[in-house]
């Protein structure tokens, strides 16, 4: 007598290949996630960071006194102004009709 089994199928191989791939494929999903939160929560930390150091660069601060070198003022050499009033065109037009009607 021979010890014939049954037929072995491929369908208890394959769900056995299946199920390591699918925890295989679960535990890359986690890595990957664990990955992507970890960036994130950098991002967010850098930009908390950034924040806090516009903050603190957009307080005013006080600016020191300057001090520049003493102003010397000296007197003009040039001759001061004469006053004269002014010679309107008006009064020019009313002496051109004046004389007008004068002839």
């Amino acid at each position: 007598e021979s010890a014939a089994g049954g037929p072995r199928l491929a369908t208890e191989s394959r769900c056995q290949q299946r199920s390591k791939w699918e925890t295989l494929r679960i535990q890359r999903e986690r890595h990957h996630e664990q990955l992507r939160q970890q960036r994130k929560d950098s991002l967010c930390r850098r930009e908390q960071q950034q924040i806090q150091q516009l903050r603190a660069a957009s307080v005013p601060k006080a600016q020191p006194i300057r001090h520049y070198k003493p102003m010397r003022i000296h007197r003009s050499e040039k001759p001061l102004t004469v006053a004269k009033s002014p010679d309107f065109a008006l009064s020019k037009r009313l002496r051109q009709r004046s004389q007008q009607s004068d002839e």
